[in-house]
């Protein structure tokens, strides 16, 4: 049976409706919510603001999450990498419910406040979409669900980091471990324009290219010289070039760098190249490329040139645990009445590296808006309440057994119930 098929004859949980009763009255709540949240500037490299946007978080879920928040930090700096709950019940299945409070906004930005559209329909603001207003749905959602009957039929991981827009390598390990250790994941990035759900996503990477040449001034011993800024113009131009020949490969030539008194033939450049790629084939022809392009320009050049870095999230492809998965929204919705759109996208998210640790996903469960990472940056308000109705009757109809899912190798005894 195809999932459309299954959507049509599905009957979710009478309880499903009493939650999304529950979640339609609180819209100018979560709002007020968000606009807390979004108000305060916590960039990816800002780290007083995230502690400060922990402490409100923290403070508005006190009322209704019992457990604990384990503050995860680095020991050696304190620096905070994550916000952690968890609420454990033996032979229940295990949801980790995942999202990011660091946004692209840092102190400097101009880009530090929100601001409602005339109708109020809409706000824009730093983060608004991703993905504060994602937080937001999150908790909302768990309220709504933990109000049920169903309460403890179901265990549950909050993990909340504060690196994600740079590539998430100081929570790396806390998200693996994570993925470990539940059955499904739910990770709150914005929806699509469009309200669509993300089916398969491109990895991502980043790679550095440092060109040495030689200094020499340019009216006296110009022969002698090897100039760096043209061996890494030749590069970049080829390293563009493998867009034509690379299926299902990006590289984006992002920044470059060099030179200094314009009568001295420059010694030094680089650049650093942003990677996608939608698949493992894929990745490993633009990793290839660029060494032999990088071989080839020094020798025709006389410069040298190093590269460094590579392919941090890999590929995000839907397989059949997450087709299976797939389909359990899919009813969700079809009990609300809806229909899930879904599509391919070329942006990476925490998504992909939960999946390459071997946990089922869906990734993008946050807020419906646009133009995110800029100034026009805007959520639909409405959609904070119904992507939290959709959340909570997944929830719902999780725990009282309408879905079921292979369970974790991971042991229910590893931690203690709360």
């Amino acid at each position: 049976m195809s999932r459309l098929e299954n959507s049509q004859c599905f009957e979710e949980h009478p309880a499903c409706r009493e939650v999304r009763r529950s979640l339609a009255q609180r819209e100018a709540e979560l709002v007020e919510q968000l606009v807390r949240l979004a108000d305060i500037n916590s960039g990816s490299y800002n780290p007083d603001g995230h502690h400060l946007v922990a402490n409100a978080v923290i403070e508005s879920v006190e009322g209704f999450i019992p457990n604990p928040v384990e503050r995860l930090t680095n020991p050696q700096n304190g620096e905070l990498l994550a916000l952690r709950w968890r609420h454990i019940t033996p032979n229940t299945p295990r949801v980790l419910l995942n999202g990011h409070l660091d946004t692209v906004y840092e102190p400097e930005s101009n880009f530090q406040t929100c601001s409602f559209s005339v109708d109020r329909k809409t706000i824009n603001g730093p983060g608004v979409t991703d993905m504060k207003g994602g937080i937001v749905i999150l908790f909302a959602a768990l309220k709504a669900f933990l109000e049920t009957e169903f309460a403890n039929q179901l265990s549950w991981e909050i993990l909340i980091t504060f690196d994600e827009e740079i590539g998430s390598h100081k929570s790396r390990e806390l998200l693996e471990q994570s993925a470990r250790e539940n059955d499904i994941g739910i990770v709150f990035e914005s929806s699509l324009p469009d309200g669509s759900l993300i089916r398969n996503r491109m990895g991502t990477g980043l790679v550095e290219v440092e060109v040495q040449g030689k200094a020499a001034h340019s009216g006296r011993d110009f022969e002698k010289g090897k100039n760096a800024i043209v061996a890494l113009s030749r590069f970049i131009n080829l390293a563009h070039e493998l867009n034509d020949s690379i299926p299902g490969g990006i590289i984006n030539v992002a920044q470059t760098q060099g030179g200094g008194a314009v009568n001295v033939v420059p010694d030094r450049a680089s650049a650093k190249i942003n990677l996608r790629a939608s698949d493992s084939q894929a990745e490993q022809a633009i990793l290839d490329g660029l060494e032999k392009h990088a071989n080839e320009t020094g020798k025709r050049t006389g410069c040298s040139l190093s590269l460094t870095g590579g392919f941090t999230r890999p590929p995000k492809k839907a397989d059949a645990k997450l087709e299976h998965l797939m389909s359990a929204w899919d009813n969700t919705a079809s009990g609300m009445g809806e229909k899930l759109s879904w599509k391919d996208t070329g942006g990476a998210s925490d998504g992909n590296i939960l999946q390459a640790a071997g946990l089922a996903n869906i990734d993008n469960l946050g807020a419906i808006g646009a133009h995110i990472h800029s100034e026009q940056e805007y959520i639909e308000c409405s959609s904070l309440v119904s992507r939290a109705q959709l959340v909570a009757s997944f929830l719902v109809n999780l725990s009282s057994g309408k879905f079921e899912f292979p369970r974790s190798t991971s042991q229910d005894s590893e931690h203690s119930p709360s």
